[in-house]
């Protein structure tokens, strides 16, 4: 496929989502579910003093496990559905650019989204 089938992400915005977001959304996942495990992801995520237990209670686990797997979903939407994208309308970027537009958007009220509810909760 010529780089030109794909106006809407030129460069290094192609590199980013195709690529690398892809492969940095589905590295958690490959993390919780081989390793080094949910128990250091939940210590990743909200540490404690004692560092990783290594035990954690089945409803942590069901939620960590589930979280891993929204972020392979994520990956999975930024690297086949992008693709899917480029190879269905590659001499349509109005299109493209509508399609990843309204991807982007989702994207974009999740991250601010999780950044707000963080920094509220990291000031209580």
């Amino acid at each position: 496929m010529s780089q030109d089938s794909f106006p809407a992400l030129p460069g290094f915005y192609r590199l980013l989502f195709l690529y690398l977001e892809p492969m940095s959304t589905i590295a958690p996942f490959l993390m919780v579910w081989i390793s080094p495990g949910s128990a250091w992801f939940h210590h990743e995520l909200i540490p404690s003093d004692n560092g990783p237990t290594g035990v954690l209670s089945p409803r942590t686990q069901m939620a960590i496990w589930q979280l891993a797997n929204c972020y392979l979903l994520l990956g999975l939407i930024s690297s086949l559905v992008f693709r899917s994208v480029r190879d269905a309308l590659p001499n349509n970027p109005a299109a493209q650019e509508r399609i990843l537009g309204a991807s982007f958007l989702a994207l974009g009220i999740a991250d601010a989204s999780a950044v707000l509810r963080t920094t509220l909760e990291s000031q209580r």
